[in-house]
Order: structure tokens, then sequence, then C-alpha cells
């Protein structure tokens, strides 16, 4: 069975979204980018029957006209006024989805705020989402201006078949800040639920031991019950035909849920882990 934690990029500004209505329509991402960062890219994923295309202008007003969106589509140019590359490029990825990808290079970026315009030029859904690579993977400081906490659980979580954990503060019963929110793209309900994950003591290497904080440590407690439930289930044969689904449904039953949240959650999933309620549900 698969436990993932779910990510930490709630409070990150990596993600934005937002519709074109109509052909003709179009709408602006914002990027901020500080002075000295390096280079990244922007990752907006729309819905494949529409036809999206991409313009760009840098932080000194120099623009790139917008670039025809066309399968295999690689585009690359060097600023004029600036020393930067930019690359577009455009993919039809991910199959079994519908979805396809424009991506956005910017290599030494100027700093200021680069804005990215979404061009509709066939349009039947119309949404969009964009975001930026997760902490550690890209420079500080780099986000969106209109940036949303939505979508921002992070692959593998985003897949079917696992169990995922958000983190709270089990002293204060409030939500880690930083523990991505759901729904997934295809607007898959996650997280499942939330772990304790705030402050937790626990073993370093050498021997040491610290508090450590986020969804990989609120995760590891979650596995953890998972495994008190295999323990159960199938080595003391009181339900030998455990497994994620059953697991995962029976922890969701057990959850602690508070009344003014309605469920599931994007934030909190369907409850706070209780494992002794799960098996107090349990028994005969």
């Amino acid at each position: 069975m698969f436990v993932l934690r779910h990510g930490n990029e709630a409070n990150a500004r990596h993600h934005t979204d937002n519709k074109l209505n109509h052909e003709g329509d179009a709408k602006d991402i914002g990027i901020i980018v500080p002075e000295g960062s390096s280079s990244f890219c922007v990752s907006i994923i729309s819905n494949s029957p529409d036809r999206m295309e991409v313009s760009l202008t840098s932080p000194v007003g120099e623009r790139i006209e917008r670039v025809p969106e066309r399968p295999g589509t690689s585009f690359e140019t060097h600023l004029e006024k600036s020393e930067g590359v930019v690359k577009i490029d455009y993919f039809y990825l991910l199959a079994g989805i519908g979805s396809k990808i424009a991506r956005v290079v910017l290599i030494d970026p100027e700093p200021g705020v680069w804005t990215i315009t979404m061009h509709g030029e066939l349009i039947i859904y119309g949404n969009y989402h964009a975001w930026l690579p997760i902490t550690g993977l890209i420079s500080p400081g780099v986000e969106f201006v209109n940036s949303r906490p939505n979508f921002t659980i992070v692959s593998p979580a985003v897949s079917t078949g696992n169990i995922t954990s958000g983190a709270y503060n089990n002293v204060t019963n409030t939500l880690y800040d930083a523990s991505s929110w759901g729904p997934t793209r295809i607007l898959m309900d996650k997280p499942d639920l939330a772990s304790p994950g705030v402050n937790v003591t626990g073993v370093y290497p050498d021997n040491r031991t610290g508090e450590m904080t986020g969804t990989s440590v609120a995760s590891s407690i979650l596995t953890g019950a998972c495994a008190l439930m295999l323990q159960w289930g199938i080595v003391e044969k009181n339900h030998i035909e455990l497994n994620t689904y059953t697991i995962r449904a029976f922890l969701i039953r057990g959850c602690t849920r508070e009344t003014h949240i309605p469920y599931p959650s994007n934030q909190w999933g369907y409850g706070r882990l209780n494992l002794l309620n799960t098996f107090n549900l349990l028994r005969p």
C-alpha cells in the first residue's frame, strides 16, 4: 500500500488559475522575480479541446507576441533589452485526462514582474492552471502575483490508489499553514485526512532527537497507523482482506470532525486522524 505526503505548498504562491470565457478573451499571469533568481519554468495546463496561445512581456516592457499553439511547437528567443532567453513549448502529454501543457522557460530572468498572457483562440472549456516548481526547486521569492492555495497537492499524491495526509498542529488543532490544499486538477477529493505534523519529536542521524514539521512528518505518522491496522487485520487475522482502499475507508470513518467544517474539506480531507476511534468502530 502507498501512504503519501501531499506537500507543503499552500502558502508558497506557486499556483494560480483562471478561465478564458470566449474566443478572443485574454488573461494575464503575473510572476514576481527577485534579483538574482535562477532560471525556472512555468507549466500551464489546460484542456486539449481548447486552443490557448501564449504571449510574454518582460519587466522592462519587451514583448514576445503570441506564439501559435501547434503540437510540438518549440519557440526560443534571446531578449534584446536584457541577456535572458525565453523558451515556449506546447505539449500534448497528458494521455487519459485530455490535457496539454504550455511550458514557458525563463533563463537568467530580468528581475521584476513578468507577465504571461493567455489568449483564447478556440474556447470550449476555458479553464487553465499554472504552476511554478515546488519549494526547493526554484529561487526563493519567485511567485505568482495573484496566487491560489487550492490545487497545490504535489505528485504522486494526486494519483489514485493511495492514502494522503495533510499536516496539523495537534496542540492547537489548527492546520499547518503550508499544508497543501486540494482538490486535484481532475477534482478528486484530496487530502484524505490530516495527521499531526507540527513540532513533532523524532529521531535524527547520530541518535539525536529533534522537532520536525511538515506533511512528510504527518504522512510518517499515518504510515505507522496503517502498519498497526495491517498487523490487526492480516497478522492477527481479524480482517485478512485489508488493502489500501479498506484501510482508507476505516481511517476516514474514525476521523475526528468539527461541526463547523464541511467534509470532505480541501484542507482537512475527512478530518483529523483518530486511530483509537477507528479501532473502536471496528469492534463487534
